[in-house]
C-alpha cells in the first residue's frame, strides 16, 4: 500500500509582486517658446525684454524680465526641442510667477558661460526653497545624450502651499567662454518649460499592488491505495492568477513534475 500524500505535492506558480513608482503627472501647461516667439513679433530681435503669460487662468505662469530668443546658430547647444528659448544675459534677472502655486515644475536650463546661471525656487511665503548654479552648457539632444532635466516638486521641497515663483539670474562677473580678447558675453536659458498647479494633479508617488498571495483553503487528503488502483487528489485555494503543478517526491522537492498535472485535481 502506498501513502499518496507523501509522494505527491502541489506547487503554486505566481508572478512576483511588483510595486510601481508613478511617473510625474502630465503637465497641464507647457511651452517650447516657439509659439511665444511668433506671438512677440520680433523675428530677429532676441534681446528685447518682454513680459508674457502661458496657460489659462487661474493656471498661468507669467514670465517677466527675460527675452524670447530666436534662431542663433552660435548657441545651438542651448536649444532643446526647437530653436527658440527664454533667456537672460549679462547680469540680468528674470522671474516666473505662478497665478496658482505650482505643485511641480519641469524644464531644461543651460548657460553659455560656465557658472553664470542660477535658478532659485520660492514658496508662497517668499522663502527660498532651493537653488542651483549647476547648469549644463549643452542641452541639445543632437549633441549630448540625456541632458539634465530640472524637476521641482513642492512636496519634495516641503512647500505645502506650492511653488510661487522661480527666479533665473545671470552673473555678469562670470567670464565669457568665447576666448581671450573676445567681448564679454554670457547667456542663461530655459527651454521646454512646463508646470502643474496645486489642486489640479496631486503630486503623490502612487503604488500599484501586486497579486494577492495564494492561500490553500482545503489541503489534499491522504489516501492509501493498492497497486494498480487510481486515486484523485484535489486542492482548493484562493489568490490571483493561480496556476498549478503537481510534483512527485516529498515537499518541497520540485525535481519530479508530473506531466500534465496542472489543474487543481489530479488522478
Amino acid at each position: 500500500m502506498k501513502n499518496v500524500n507523501k509522494l505527491l505535492h502541489l506547487v503554486f506558480l505566481l508572478g512576483l509582486t511588483v510595486t510601481l513608482r508613478a511617473e510625474p503627472q502630465d503637465l497641464n501647461t507647457f511651452t517650447d517658446f516657439e509659439d511665444i516667439f511668433a506671438l512677440v513679433g520680433y523675428p530677429n530681435a532676441d534681446q528685447i525684454l518682454v513680459t508674457f503669460t502661458i496657460g489659462e487662468s487661474p493656471h498661468t505662469a507669467t514670465f517677466k524680465g527675460g527675452s524670447v530668443g530666436g534662431p542663433l546658430s552660435s548657441f545651438s547647444q542651448l536649444y532643446y526641442s526647437s530653436d527658440n528659448f527664454w533667456h537672460i544675459n549679462n547680469g540680468i534677472s528674470a522671474t516666473i510667477t505662478f497665478e496658482t502655486p505650482a505643485s511641480i515644475v519641469q524644464f531644461y536650463a543651460a548657460t553659455f558661460a560656465s557658472g553664470a546661471g542660477k535658478i532659485e525656487v520660492f514658496d508662497t511665503n517668499n522663502n527660498l526653497l532651493t537653488d542651483s548654479t549647476n547648469l549644463p552648457d549643452n542641452i541639445n539632444p543632437g549633441e549630448v545624450d540625456s541632458p539634465p532635466y530640472f524637476i521641482f516638486n513642492a512636496i519634495d521641497l516641503s512647500a505645502i502651499g506650492g511653488i510661487s515663483k522661480i527666479i533665473l539670474s545671470d552673473n555678469e562677473s562670470i567670464s565669457s567662454n568665447l576666448g581671450v580678447g573676445a567681448p564679454f558675453f554670457s547667456l542663461t536659458v530655459i527651454d521646454d518649460f512646463g508646470f502643474t498647479t496645486t489642486g489640479t494633479e496631486p503630486v503623490v508617488h502612487a503604488t500599484t499592488p501586486g497579486p494577492t498571495a495564494p492561500l490553500i483553503t482545503t489541503q489534499p487528503v491522504s489516501q492509501s491505495i493498492l497497486p494498480g488502483d487510481s486515486v484523485t487528489l484535489s486542492v482548493e485555494a484562493t489568490g490571483d492568477d493561480l496556476t498549478y503543478q503537481w510534483y512527485g517526491g516529498a515537499s518541497p522537492d520540485v525535481n519530479w513534475p508530473v506531466e500534465g498535472a496542472t489543474e487543481s485535481t489530479m488522478t
